[in-house]
């Protein structure tokens, strides 16, 4: 199968696994046909920094039944050095959801882009917090 443009996002959780808030609001972006998860995994380190990651199937079972049905398909697009390199960022005693998402309107835009003979240059997500402190320190230009 082929993918459009394809975004990674890491969530640091709390529990270990997806709570039910995150895997409801993932299953209400899935059923409102809004993204696509392609691929998903958790990374952990335990108290001395060690590295560990846990695959979809292996999740316990209450984590698995809120998130699985949301995931068609698993394709084995994050590899096992994304997630060492990944925790090794993370800090001790930490867990973070890797998700590897297709948003349904990237596809065809990319079609586009290309049909037109053009080519994107840069595809870059600013996090929520950046924009609200660029805000923060500037000022609406005005016309």
């Amino acid at each position: 199968m082929t993918y459009g443009p394809v975004e990674l996002i890491v969530v640091a959780t709390p529990e270990g696994h997806p709570g039910e808030s995150l895997a409801e609001a993932i299953r209400d972006l899935v059923s409102a046909d809004q993204v696509r998860i392609i691929d998903v995994a958790f990374v952990h380190t335990d108290v001395a920094g060690e590295v560990s990651f846990t695959e979809l199937a292996d999740l316990p079972d209450e984590a698995y039944a809120a998130l699985g049905p949301n995931i068609k398909e698993v394709s084995g697009l994050i590899a096992d050095d994304d997630l060492l390199e990944l925790g090794a960022g993370l800090g001790p005693d930490r867990t973070a959801g890797v998700f590897l998402i297709e948003h349904h309107w990237a596809p065809r835009f990319d079609a586009e882009v290309r049909r037109a003979g053009a080519k994107v240059l840069l595809h870059l997500r600013v996090p929520r917090e950046t924009v609200a402190e660029v805000q923060a320190v500037r000022r609406p230009r005005e016309r």
